[in-house]
Formats: C-alpha cells, structure tokens, sequence
C-alpha cells in the first residue's frame, strides 16, 4: 500500500461544502425558485426511486427529523413498491437482493466490517472537511493538526494522533491476508 492518505471526498464535494458553508454563514440562502421540486426530478429518476421519495415526502415534518420513523416509511414504502406495477430499476433490485441475502444468510463478521469501513469513511470525510473549513478561515499555522484534535474530540478519541491510527487501513479492514501457501 502506498503512503498516500485515502480520500473520502473528492475536490469538487469539499469545495461545495465549503460554498455551502460560506452561505449559511452569510445567510444567502436560495429562493424556493431555485430548487427543484420532486416532480422535477421525475423526469430524472427511475419510477420506483420517485415513488420512494415522494412516500418519504409525504411524512409530516416533525417526523422526517426521526430517523427511525423515516427508516419504517421507507421499508413500508419499499414492500408497496414490490407489490405494485411500478418497474423496478437494477439499483432496487440489487439493493433488495442485497437485504434479503444478509437477512437470509447473515455474517456477523461481514456486518461488523461494514460498520467499521462506514464509520472510517465518516471519519475521513469529517476530517477533510475540517481541515478544509481551517485553511478557508486561515486561522491557524497547522490547519491539519487542530483538525485532527476536533475531529478526534467529536468522535470520542484522546488526540488526533489516535485519530490517526484508528483510520489505518489495517485497522478499519482487518480482514486476515491471504497469501499463498508455498
């Protein structure tokens, strides 16, 4: 493996966050004129993809803040789908197929896995966007540094070298190597 850090976020995500940002902080925030509406992107969706969005469009607004009401509509809104006419892209398929193989044939070990790959490319993205929002303010000598420390601080680290470590890639897939017998 090389010595180059993994990237969890291309150049053009973090300059969109960083503008983003920049906006709130001015307070420009975009005309209802701007945005899209779903039935806009009805057009640039698969039907099934539309029909979901619009099923988790429909919750009242309190509910949308709860992510396990949100997750409950959104598998209700998944079985209505299976039953309906509607076509189903290869996208649902796959992610259908994919629920029913981990729920018909679970590996406890896959799913620790995928929880700490998840969570590492959180870490990753959290960390490049920190170090990005510092060297934007310009208000430290070691950007890369102070972002290691909130970012470890946020996730319940001791320090930013422990942050470090924890986003090894040794550490995040500790699948054993196979190497070839001799």
């Amino acid at each position: 493996m090389s010595g180059k850090p993994v990237r969890a976020l291309s150049d053009a995500t973090l300059k969109a966050i960083l503008q983003r940002r920049e906006r709130d902080e001015r307070g420009d925030v975009p005309s209802p004129e701007e945005l899209l509406s779903s039935d806009d992107l009805r057009y640039l969706t698969p039907p099934d993809l539309h029909f979901l969005i619009k099923r988790i469009e429909s919750m009242p607004p309190a509910d949308k803040r709860d992510v396990d009401k949100v997750e409950k509509v959104h598998k209700r809104a998944i079985l209505d789908l299976l039953r309906s006419s509607i076509p189903l892209g290869r996208i649902m398929r796959d992610s259908v197929a994919d629920e029913l193989a981990r729920l018909w044939w679970p590996d406890p070990e896959a799913e620790k896995r995928a929880h700490r790959q998840m969570k590492a490319y959180v870490m990753r993205a959290d960390l490049e966007v920190a170090i990005a929002e510092n060297r934007r303010k310009g208000s430290t000598e070691t950007p890369v540094k102070k972002a290691k420390d909130e970012v470890a601080k946020h996730w319940k680290l001791h320090s930013g070298e422990a942050l470090r470590k924890a986003l090894q890639p040794n550490r995040v897939n500790r699948r054993p190597s196979r190497r070839p017998s001799r």
